[in-house]
């Protein structure tokens, strides 16, 4: 006997002889609980690189849609297994949240890692809007007036006329990425 069937044996005394015990939860779900961690993860270490694509709102709406999908799939597949008697709005959440969050992660992973085209250009900035940690500023783009985040560890205080070298890439999924590289001030410019 092992200190767990102790702890197991402890752990059941106030369920005996009652009626309503609860069943054993199925170990489908235990995989997707240890997923969802690892998928909050992920996503978090991703978001920061979605928020530089340029429409990350699309991104999100398009693979959140597409990683529903595949949620479904993935519960009918696991229904005709027999893994799972019955799905309650808790086991569907517990199967749906990592599932989205791996689809989202895995897709801004392939498109910003399998580049399509690539170039590079410097921007001047325009109505810059200072903020805590990241500043955005509207310059012109490929004749497309954008925003871009830039960190402050790029740029200090960012101000009308300042330079930026911006790189733009195309990425697999085809949504364009926004990499902010060197920052010239128009101060050491004039001088």
């Amino acid at each position: 006997m092992s200190l767990l069937d102790v702890v197991d044996i402890f752990s059941n005394l106030s369920l005996i002889g009652n009626k309503n015990i609860a069943k054993k939860k199925p170990k489908v779900y235990v995989v997707f609980e240890i997923l969802l961690a690892l998928s909050i993860f992920w996503f978090a270490l991703e978001l920061n690189l979605i928020f530089n694509l340029l429409s990350p709102i699309v991104f999100l709406s398009l693979f959140i849609a597409f990683g529903l999908i595949l949620t479904i799939g993935i519960i009918i597949l696991i229904y005709k297994k027999n893994l799972i008697e019955e799905l309650r709005w808790r086991g569907f959440f517990t199967i749906l949240i990592p599932i989205i969050l791996l689809t989202i992660s895995f897709a801004s992973f392939a498109n910003r890692t399998y580049e399509v085209d690539k170039h590079e250009s410097l921007v001047t900035i325009r109505d810059p809007l200072q903020g805590r940690n990241i500043s955005r500023v509207l310059v012109t783009l490929d004749g497309e007036e954008i925003r871009i985040r830039v960190p402050k560890s790029i740029g200090g205080t960012l101000q009308n006329g300042d330079t930026l070298s911006v790189e733009k890439k195309d990425g697999l999924m085809g949504f364009g990425i926004i990499m902010v590289g060197r920052y010239k001030s128009s101060q050491t410019l004039t001088q």
